[in-house]
């Protein structure tokens, strides 16, 4: 099973009940059981880390997660459609306490200890739509290139932003929060 195979290779339960990448020794390891977007997602991470190393955890994690839910129109192109994880964006965007925190600038301003800290299921579903958001305009590989190829000037990736969106983050969160609402 899934996690008799991580207490048997890891020495520990494993840390995700979906599955994980393990850049130590460049394994996938996942709970099939859940469905292909599992393997889906698993399989961004290594192309993501071998082609751009110093991509923020929620960028590797966006990408990852825009194709649990994958269609592949034509040939040579793939997409992600809405998944379970609007569910939590929506409710986040409701909520008084949490509503101010559903922004694109907010999503720049995470990081890897953050992405990952108590809020980890609502910073997925706002890394999630926010690359979304920028495919379903055209711009995400733009801007994905833009801040690979930048990174050394560019650390924070506002700049590819920019020159993909014509936009600052901080200009874009009210255009993706309507696109999110018309979902």
């Amino acid at each position: 099973s899934y996690e008799a195979f991580c207490k048997k290779q890891y020495g520990h339960p494993c840390i995700s009940i979906y599955g994980f990448f393990s850049p130590a020794d460049r394994r996938l390891v996942m709970n099939v059981g859940l469905g292909i977007g599992t393997l889906s997602h698993e399989l961004v991470h290594p192309l993501v880390e071998a082609d751009f190393p110093d991509a923020p955890t929620w960028l590797n994690e966006g990408i990852a997660s825009l194709f649990e839910a994958p269609v592949m129109p034509k040939t040579g192109e793939i997409h992600g459609v809405k998944n379970w994880r609007y569910r939590r964006l929506q409710a986040a965007m409701a909520s008084p306490r949490e509503r101010d925190r559903v922004s694109v600038e907010g999503i720049f301003g995470l990081s890897d200890a953050v992405f990952r800290g108590a809020d980890e299921d609502l910073n997925y579903a706002m890394a999630r739509y926010l690359c979304q958001w920028l495919d379903s305009r055209k711009q995400l590989w733009a801007f994905y290139r833009g801040w690979r190829d930048g990174v050394a000037r560019d650390r924070t990736g506002e700049g590819a932003f920019r020159a993909a969106t014509g936009m600052m983050p901080s200009e874009a969160t009210a255009t993706w929060r309507q696109w999110v609402r018309s979902l």
